[in-house]
């Protein structure tokens, strides 16, 4: 979403569908309240660098829920 951070983009895509699924990543972790929001609703979060099997592994766990 043009001019929102990926957090603020994450809040308002929960408020539009409370059950999305998603992955965030950024080469810096975020606050523990975005990353147990993340939890809660089933995201996860992924800092870079990372390889195609953490990505893999990531995606994988967020589709099985």
């Amino acid at each position: 979403m043009k001019g929102l951070s990926g957090d603020a983009a994450f809040l308002k895509l929960l408020q539009i569908d409370p059950h999305i699924k998603c992955v965030l990543s950024s080469g810096v972790t975020p606050d523990e309240e975005l990353l147990t929001t993340l939890e809660k609703h089933g995201c996860r979060f992924i800092e870079k660098p990372f390889n195609i099997n953490q990505l893999s592994n990531v995606l994988e766990s967020v589709i099985r829920g």
